[in-house]
């Protein structure tokens, strides 16, 4: 809310109950929104269905790490607490990486962030099959994949939301339910493939069921009380840039500008001129009883005006009024033989 300086005025036009304001700087309310119509199905269903697979695949894959633990202990002949790290990691990133994934997929929206987590996790497990050392795999199948799947944890379920409000914990419930199915599908699927392809072969052909996750992706679209509310906000935007713009001349000379012209004594014109222009303005319109008027507050009440200053507000009575009025001390200060205004 703006706070105003009232300054009377009683002289030349101006009715003595107006007021000379000078607001300060002032922020446009918002437009009042209803609540938005959230569909509570419709393409939602698919969405759960996108989300439900999501989660099939990505806690499939996690759970399922037990089968390739001996094989990777046998590869690298590492000890099994070295080993574990791998999975560890693989379950951790995505959970430590929630905030920033969070943030990423509010900026960007759901689709392009979990098919970008598709192609991110997918990518590490490729990188797998070329790992030399366990380190590489801490790298790859442990951070890479798991900062992949840290978006698609995020997106799997704010998705949803966004298309149902009654029937929400319906919705999220079925999304979840892809977990228990990956935990039974991919245990056998993953020994299967271990038996047939070994180690190497299984990540790469496990990295083709995380790309399907992209596919899941392009199915999740925003509502249309999402898109609606977006276009509301850009207009609000452009609404709050094109009244900065608007107010831009009335604040083009500031404080420190001012302070700067009286104290080299060069724009003490310029200065009351603004100042004239003002007034006039307000007692051409006599139906609104407030300008903007920059005036220099910083001035304090015992400080000396120059006397080049108060020779022109000799000028101008209107001008000369209002310093009298609030600021007498600083034309009082001055002896009537040095500026001759107290006649």
């Amino acid at each position: 809310m703006a706070k105003d300086t009232v300054i009377p005025l009683d002289e030349n036009g101006v009715n003595e109950h107006s007021t000379l304001t000078i607001p300060e700087k002032t922020h446009p309310k918002p437009e009042d929104s209803s609540k938005p119509k959230i569909p509570d199905g419709g393409w939602g269903w698919m969405v759960v269905l996108s989300s439900l697979i999501i989660s099939l695949i990505q806690d499939g894959i996690s759970f399922s790490f037990g089968t390739l633990f001996p094989n990777l202990i046998d590869e690298f002949e590492a000890s099994k607490s070295s080993t574990s790290w791998i999975g560890s990691l693989f379950l951790a990133v995505p959970l430590l990486t929630g905030p920033l994934m969070s943030a990423l997929v509010d900026k960007y929206g759901c689709r392009a962030m979990t098919i970008l987590g598709g192609l991110v996790s997918a990518s590490g497990f490729l990188l797998s099959y070329f790992a030399t050392n366990i380190v590489i795999m801490y790298i790859t199948f442990g951070v890479i994949s798991g900062m992949g799947l840290g978006l698609t944890y995020i997106t799997a379920v704010v998705s949803i939301a966004f298309w149902f409000d009654k029937r929400r914990n319906l919705a999220v419930g079925l999304g979840a339910a892809g977990t228990g199915i990956g935990t039974f599908v991919y245990a056998p699927f993953t020994t299967w493939l271990l038996q047939e392809f070994g180690w190497r072969w299984t990540v790469v052909l496990l990295s083709g069921t995380l790309l399907n996750m992209c596919v899941c992706g392009t199915l999740m679209r925003d509502p249309d009380w999402i898109i609606e509310q977006n276009k509301q906000n850009s207009k609000l935007s452009s609404k709050t840039s094109s009244l900065s713009n608007i107010s831009a001349p009335v604040q083009k000379m500031d404080l420190e500008a001012i302070r700067d012209l009286l104290k080299n004594g060069k724009g003490a014109e310029y200065v009351l001129h603004t100042l004239q222009t003002s007034v006039e303005r307000e007692g051409q319109n006599s139906e609104h009883h407030q300008s903007a008027l920059n005036l220099p507050t910083f001035v304090k009440q015992n400080e000396r005006v120059p006397a080049e200053v108060l020779e022109h507000l000799q000028e101008n009575k209107k001008l000369y009024r209002i310093i009298l009025q609030n600021y007498p001390s600083l034309v009082h200060c001055r002896s009537t033989s040095e500026n001759g205004l107290n006649k």
